[in-house]
């Protein structure tokens, strides 16, 4: 099966080079207009969106679902240790 033909909730598993495991699952099309929602005028800007959009396939992190990593997640991009 090509990547184009897997089913939209087939998960893949990748590590970092830090060594987490991440699944990655491919989003649907309501998660794509949620993120522009999310973006607001930012959105307009098709590079920037361009750049957000993989996030939406990032599903879990050491089989933790992404949602329950957001608090971590913020954290982390505000530069603090997790």
């Amino acid at each position: 099966m090509t990547q184009s033909q897997q089913p939209p909730d087939s998960i893949k598993t990748v590590t970092d080079a830090r060594g987490r495991i991440l699944a990655l699952k491919r989003p649907n099309v309501l998660a794509q207009y949620r993120l522009v929602d999310a973006l607001g005028d930012s959105a307009a800007n098709r590079v920037y969106l361009a750049m957000c959009v993989p996030v939406l396939y990032l599903s879990a992190i050491d089989e933790q679902p992404v949602s329950q990593l957001g608090a971590a997640i913020e954290r982390t991009l505000a530069g603090e240790k997790p």
